[in-house]
């Protein structure tokens, strides 16, 4: 049973301050108490839109507590509750089991990152292409490697369920439901169109090898440059984030993303 919950506000969204009276007053009524300290919390409220919440996942990974997000942003793309089901979100805190929702691990050398939403590997100059060479095995199977192809791009996509819906839909990749243990692959400006884009499950080892110049980002920010013979590994992580959210199916989740409205 969570009794404590903290809370992140982007407090330059329009009706914020509202929405976080509205919060505390029933987290009142539902005998939680609000705290500061997000390690003494057993989950975290996004009021905000998708890079509040964004953020606030990483707060949810470090100590390992659930997320719960509220949506003040023009569309959403992650998983929210909206403005007028705050009764009904703050209920959910011990109503409803999280949905422990897949994320990406990528190593690069010695140095290790984690994923809500994508890695991507993009061309550092404009004048030039990507070229990537993936190498792929399967982690449950022996570690069995095979050459997969070389690929010139502008870049690819490498997205969680959560975020399928995002940045690589933008590109043309699939959407995923979000408790699919899969992730997909997604390139961009492909030279060779005849390479669809695909969904590889869980324990899929994607090893990338830049030949050149390239950089790595991460949920939308800079990691780091790669320069040319530097490989990219990314598969599933065994660590997940819980997520608090209202059931729902991937059409439904779609057509909300895009414009639409809830019935």
């Amino acid at each position: 049973m969570i009794d404590k919950i903290h809370i992140c506000i982007n407090k330059e969204k329009n009706g914020a301050d509202k929405v976080y009276d509205q919060i505390v007053a029933i987290a009142k009524n539902e005998k939680l108490e609000i705290v500061a300290d997000p390690s003494k919390a057993g989950c975290v409220i996004s009021i905000g839109g998708d890079g509040t919440l964004l953020y606030t996942s990483r707060i949810a990974i470090e100590y390992d507590i659930a997320l719960l997000g509220i949506n003040l942003g023009r569309f959403g793309f992650l998983p929210y509750f909206d403005t007028n089901q705050l009764e009904l979100a703050v209920k959910s805190i011990n109503t409803l089991i999280p949905n422990e929702r897949l994320m990406l691990k990528a190593v690069v050398g010695d140095e290790e990152f984690l994923s809500v939403n994508e890695f991507v590997i993009e061309r550092k100059r404009h004048e030039r292409a990507a070229r990537l060479t993936a190498l792929v095995y399967d982690s449950e199977l022996n570690n069995h490697k095979k050459h997969y192809e070389s690929f010139v791009c502008d870049g690819v996509i490498l997205a969680t369920p959560t975020g399928s819906t995002a940045y690589s839909s933008s590109a043309g990749g699939p959407a995923l439901a979000s408790d699919v243990k899969a992730y997909s692959v997604t390139f961009s400006a492909l030279h060779n169109p005849r390479i669809p884009q695909v969904v590889v499950k869980d324990s899929e080892v994607i090893s990338f090898e830049v030949e050149e110049d390239c950089v790595l980002l991460c949920d939308g920010r800079f990691l780091m440059d790669l320069p040319p013979n530097v490989s990219v590994t990314v598969t599933g992580s065994a660590r997940t984030l819980k997520v608090i959210e209202r059931p729902e199916n991937i059409l439904t989740r779609l057509s909300e993303s895009f414009g639409g409205k809830r019935p």
